[in-house]
């Protein structure tokens, strides 16, 4: 019993850091790093199986700082059976309202046309530049 309300107040404490993990007894748990590698790797296995063939590409536009080359910002997306997804989106506030938002949507949709996609989706909430996407339809 007490074993049980150990694993219970673990399982609270990790799912309070935002990230809900679920331990499996005899198992360790994957890192966060590796945690999108193991879940799009198995994704890709069982779709290669049951599909013939891995039909998914990342497509990313990224921002680099002109001076350190560092990340700053950008667009990261995949393309999947004709659809285009467009996954985060950020840029810095000292880059936004100058058209580079509109610039790196632009660059994304035409990739992504030209990767044989014909519709795309986009995951936002309402307070994250509402009108900046239904400006880009």
């Amino acid at each position: 019993m007490a074993e049980k309300t150990a694993r219970a107040r673990s399982f609270q404490a990790m799912a309070s850091m935002n990230k809900v993990m679920v331990p499996l007894e005899g198992k360790r748990s994957v890192t966060p790093l590796t945690a999108g590698a193991v879940i799009t790797g198995g994704l890709a296995a069982f779709n290669l199986e049951k599909f013939g063939r891995v039909d998914s590409q990342t497509l990313d536009i990224l921002v680099h700082d002109d001076n350190s080359g560092d990340i700053v910002g950008g667009l990261l997306g995949h393309r999947s059976l004709g659809l285009f997804f467009l996954d985060p989106f950020y840029l810095p506030e000292a880059l936004r309202n100058g058209g580079l938002g509109s610039r790196i949507i632009r660059l994304a949709e035409d990739e992504a046309r030209r990767r044989g996609c014909t519709a795309a989706c986009v995951y936002t909430v309402t307070f994250q530049a509402p009108g900046f996407y239904e400006r880009h339809g």
